[in-house]
C-alpha cells in the first residue's frame, strides 16, 4: 500500500484503479497521511501535489469517516481549482451514484457528534460548491438525503434528514452547532430537486416531520416555502389520481342490463 502513495509509483495506473481499500488499520493510517499531505501543501504553489484521481476514488469508498470525508472534500476542491469544466469530471460521479448512499451512511456515523460535524462539513464544503456540481449528481444526493434510511447505533431507523435534525436539535442544547439556520433552506434545495418524484407516503412523512419541527431549527421564511412546495405537490398528486380514474374504461350501459 505504501507504494501507492509515492509520486511516480511503479504501480501501473490500470492496476491502481483495480485496487480496493479494505480499511485495515494500516491502510486507513496511510490514507489519512496522504490526505494530510495534500492539505499541508494546498497553499504552496511550488510544492502543491495534485491529488491522484484513482487514489481519491479508492479513499471515497472507505468506511472511515476521516478518509471518506477528506477525499470528498478534495473532490469538491478540485471543482474550483481545476479547469472550468471540472464539474463534468466530478470524481464522485465516476465512482458511481450508489456511492452517494455510502456517503450518507458515513456522514450519519455512529455517534451524535459525528452527525454534528457532518452537518458543519456539508455547510462548509458542499453548500458553497453546490451550484458548480453536475445537476444529476445533486439530484441523486438530494434524494438520498431525503429518503435514505439510516440506523446509527442506539437510534431508531430514520430518513437521513430526520436523523440530522434530531441530532442537531439535541446537541445544540449543550454545545455550539454552526449553521443551524441553513438546515431548512438546504432541505428546500433538496426538495425542489426531488419534488416531481415525491409519492404519497414520502410527502406525508415530510409533512408530519415538519409539523413537529424542533424549535431550534425553525426558520419562518423557509418553513413557509417548504409548506408551499409540499402543498403544490399534494395538489399535483390529487390531480394525477383524478386523472388516472378518468382514464379508466367506463362500463357500457348495455352491459348493466
Amino acid at each position: 500500500m505504501d507504494t501507492l502513495l509515492i509520486q511516480g509509483s511503479i504501480i501501473h495506473p490500470q492496476e491502481l484503479g483495480q485496487l480496493e481499500l479494505t480499511d485495515t488499520p494500516e491502510q486507513v493510517h496511510i490514507a489519512k497521511a496522504r490526505l494530510a499531505l495534500y492539505d499541508s501543501l494546498a497553499g504552496e504553489e511550488t510544492q502543491r501535489i495534485e491529488p491522484d484521481p484513482q487514489l481519491l476514488k479508492m479513499f471515497l469508498k472507505s468506511k472511515d469517516y476521516v478518509v471518506c470525508t477528506g477525499a470528498f472534500r478534495w473532490c469538491l476542491n478540485l471543482v474550483t481549482i481545476s479547469q472550468p469544466d471540472a464539474a463534468g469530471m466530478f470524481i464522485p460521479v465516476t465512482v458511481g451514484y450508489e456511492w452517494i448512499e455510502h456517503l450518507i451512511q458515513v456522514l450519519c456515523g455512529y455517534s451524535g457528534y459525528e452527525r454534528v460535524r457532518s452537518w458543519e462539513f456539508l455547510t462548509e464544503h458542499l453548500v458553497p460548491k453546490w451550484a458548480m456540481l453536475p445537476p444529476s449528481w445533486c439530484s441523486a444526493f438530494a434524494s438520498a438525503f431525503l429518503f435514505s434510511n439510516v440506523n446509527p447505533s442506539g437510534m431508531p431507523e430514520l430518513h437521513a434528514y430526520q436523523s440530522f435534525a434530531e441530532t442537531l436539535s439535541d446537541w445544540a442544547r449543550s454545545i455550539h452547532v454552526g449553521q443551524l439556520h441553513l438546515f431548512l433552506p438546504f432541505l428546500i434545495t433538496a426538495l425542489k430537486l426531488t419534488k416531481a418524484e415525491l409519492i404519497w407516503y414520502q410527502l406525508t412523512s415530510i409533512e408530519n416531520w415538519l409539523a413537529h419541527l424542533p424549535e431550534i431549527l425553525e426558520n419562518q421564511d423557509a418553513h413557509a416555502q417548504l409548506e408551499n412546495i409540499l402543498a403544490t405537490r399534494r395538489q399535483e398528486l390529487v390531480e394525477e389520481t383524478i386523472g388516472s380514474f378518468a382514464e379508466l374504461p367506463m362500463a357500457d350501459s348495455s352491459d348493466l342490463q
